[in-house]
C-alpha cells in the first residue's frame, strides 16, 4: 500500500503546480510573458513530466501482481476466495492432473490430501481443548 500512496503523492504535484500558474494570463501567444521563458518551460515539464515517470518507475519495480494476489489476467473473481475454498479448488485441480498423470510441480495429491488431514486434526485438536 505503500507504492501506491507514494504514486498518489507524485501526481497531486501536478495539479499543484498547475493551481500556482493559474493566476497568470497570458493575452497573446508571441507576446512576452512569464510563462515563456525557458526556465519557465523547464519547471513545466518537470512538474509534469517527471512525478508520472517516477510513478511508472515505482509501478514497474514493484510485483504488483504479487502484492495484490492477482493473476495473469488480473483480479477476474468476483470475491475472494476464503482458505476453504482455495483448498478445495487446489484439491480439484490435484486431483485432474493426477487423473491425467501430470504432476503438480507442488508436490503429488497425496501431499494435498495429507496437508489437509493434518491441518483438519490439528483444529479438532484445537476445538476440543
Amino acid at each position: 500500500m505503500f507504492v501506491l500512496g507514494l504514486t498518489k503523492h507524485l501526481q497531486s504535484i501536478i495539479p499543484v503546480y498547475r493551481l500556482s500558474v493559474m493566476h497568470y494570463r497570458i493575452d497573446s501567444l508571441r507576446g512576452p510573458n512569464s510563462l515563456n521563458s525557458s526556465s519557465a518551460k523547464a519547471l513545466f515539464y518537470i512538474f509534469h513530466v517527471l512525478p508520472e515517470w517516477l510513478a511508472i518507475f515505482i509501478l514497474f519495480s514493484q510485483n504488483v501482481r504479487k502484492t495484490f494476489g492477482t493473476g495473469l489476467f488480473g483480479d477476474w473473481r468476483g470475491k475472494d476466495e476464503t482458505e476453504k475454498e482455495k483448498k478445495k479448488r487446489l484439491l480439484k485441480q490435484a486431483a485432474k492432473e493426477a487423473k491425467k498423470g501430470v504432476s503438480m510441480g507442488r508436490g503429488d495429491v497425496d501431499d494435498v490430501r495429507e496437508k489437509e488431514r493434518n491441518e483438519n486434526s490439528h483444529v479438532a485438536i484445537q476445538e476440543s481443548v
